[in-house]
């Protein structure tokens, strides 16, 4: 689903909870950079101020999974940590005292929060921020530092391993890169690029890096250890095509609109739609919105999906990332205030990485030059662009409005 897809499907890209995206934007400092780097909903795509309630999606956080029951469930396993490092003096020599405390509970710990960190695909440091209050020789002391965490989400489950007490973030900020509290990584849009074009490479296909001929979408999906089929989806609001983690399902039936030379419409929609099983790892192109022919650049959004934001469908415990199946709350908007959105979020990142895969920068740069040198006389520089992306689109193949994009 892309970015317009998503806004379709909501009439305007929705809000997490309010207490939740509020804390969130001036506790982790979001960052300020434009498109796929902020997960702040543009102006424009604001909430009507004259509505007295929108729609926004129910999420829940890592922070939230790590701790509550029923879900990640991680907190005796960090005050086990803690009192292991008690009994075996590890606790003394990292605070730099020697520690009178029977035990580590929660009124000697307090959990302050939590700063995650993207390692791949399924993988991600967590380094969780801790707050003790200790017995010493010298009466109480407090002390602040991290208990870091190598975290992953397997099909099947979640693990978290403690690796270490330390005073200091584990992570190097420059090696990895840093995930929002859904677990949604900041990106620029040049690392979004980057690592999109870097996919060709990974899978064995580095020559469509510089030569559109082996841009094979449906080659790539193959080698990333997708399928891709065919089905008319029913009720699908817009939605092009779905990919799914796990084994799901979906209904299937016409549900379309026929156009007429008249210039009338018609909505043929099947009374009883089927229900059928999609596999794990599998791309459905929506028939009744497209064809296989033409879902080049969905085929690729999903590839996109795939290896960035797998851990957030695996964290909302969805088996795809179909959107319609996202929990919904009322919420009354603030006027002024600022709105983050996850999944906008993501549909910018995916749609940005397909056309990264689609265009791959250095050689589009490099076309748009010799094409421009060619090109003698042009009314302005909007004109000249204008044919250099119209014959960009013809040798592409592509529908002029994506080389625009």
């Amino acid at each position: 689903m892309s970015e317009q897809e998503y806004g379709r499907l909501n009439g305007q890209p929705p809000v997490p909870e309010p207490e939740t995206a509020s804390e969130i934007n001036t506790h982790y400092g979001t960052p300020e950079t434009a498109d796929c780097s902020t997960d702040t909903i543009p102006k424009g795509t604001q909430p009507d101020a004259e509505k007295k309630k929108i729609l926004v999606p129910d999420l829940v956080s890592m922070w939230k999974y790590m701790l509550a029951k029923g879900m990640g469930n991680q907190r005796l396993a960090l005050y086990s940590y803690l009192n292991r490092a008690l009994r075996s003096g590890e606790l003394s020599k990292v605070v730099g005292f020697r520690v009178k405390n029977r035990t580590i509970n929660r009124a000697a710990c307090e959990l302050k929060g939590v700063d995650f960190w993207k390692i791949d695909r399924e993988s991600f440091y967590a380094n969780v921020r801790v707050h003790l209050t200790l017995q010493s020789d010298e009466g109480d002391q407090t002390w602040d530092g991290y208990l870091c965490c190598c975290c992953t989400f397997t099909n099947l489950d979640f693990s978290c391993i403690v690796e270490e007490l330390t005073d200091t973030p584990w992570q190097d900020e420059e090696e990895f890169d840093r995930l929002n509290p859904y677990l949604v990584p900041y990106y620029t849009n040049k690392r979004v690029e980057e690592i999109a074009e870097q996919l060709w490479v990974r899978y064995g296909m580095p020559e469509a890096l510089t030569d559109p001929k082996k841009r094979d979408a449906v080659e790539l999906a193959r080698r990333m250890g997708l399928t891709i089929i065919s089905q008319p989806i029913y009720g699908h609001q817009g939605v092009n095509s779905i990919l799914f983690f796990a084994e799901g399902e979906i209904k299937t039936g016409e549900d379309r609109i026929e156009r007429h030379k008249d210039g009338t419409r018609k909505h043929i929609k099947t009374e009883k739609p089927e229900t059928i099983t999609i596999p794990a790892n599998t791309i459905v192109i929506n028939t009744n919105r497209i064809t296989c022919d033409f879902s080049r650049f969905n085929v690729l959004h999903e590839c996109v999906h795939y290896e960035l934001h797998y851990m957030f469908f695996r964290l909302q415990q969805m088996c795809s990332n179909d959107v319609r199946q996202i929990r919904t709350i009322e919420i009354e908007p603030e006027e002024g205030k600022r709105y983050s959105d996850p999944v906008y979020f993501m549909e910018k990142q995916a749609d940005r990485g397909a056309y990264a895969l689609l265009m791959p920068a250095g050689h589009t740069r490099k076309t748009i030059f010799e094409e421009s040198s060619q090109i003698r006389e042009c009314k302005n520089e909007g004109d000249r662009y204008q044919t250099i992306g119209l014959h960009i689109a013809d040798e592409l193949n592509l529908p002029h409005f994506r080389v625009r994009a």
